[in-house]
């Protein structure tokens, strides 16, 4: 969970932020707990195999309604379409 504070960044993560994305010390990035918590925070920290970030801020996304997903229904048993030809009779 995403809280105000100091948040100790490892391994993989380091190694992205640091050497793949190129960030330094004073950089602004957005971290998210995927519960819809995020925060602002600064790069406090670089050391080989861990990165510093500090949280100065969180936001809150409320949850998303379930999403309700009707597969498999059955088919009608006959359709009946009157007039669809377009002949005419006379």
């Amino acid at each position: 969970m995403v809280s105000l504070g100091i948040l100790p960044i490892e391994m993989d993560e380091a190694h992205y932020v640091r050497d793949v994305r190129r960030l330094s010390i004073g950089a602004t990035v957005t971290v998210a707990d995927g519960r819809g918590n995020r925060g602002e925070a600064t790069l406090v920290e670089v050391a080989p195999r861990r990165l510093g970030l500090d949280v100065r801020s969180l936001t809150t996304t409320p949850a998303a309604a379930p999403l309700l997903a009707l597969l498999g229904l059955p088919k009608p048993a006959l359709v009946v379409a009157f007039g669809a030809c377009g002949s005419s009779r006379g």
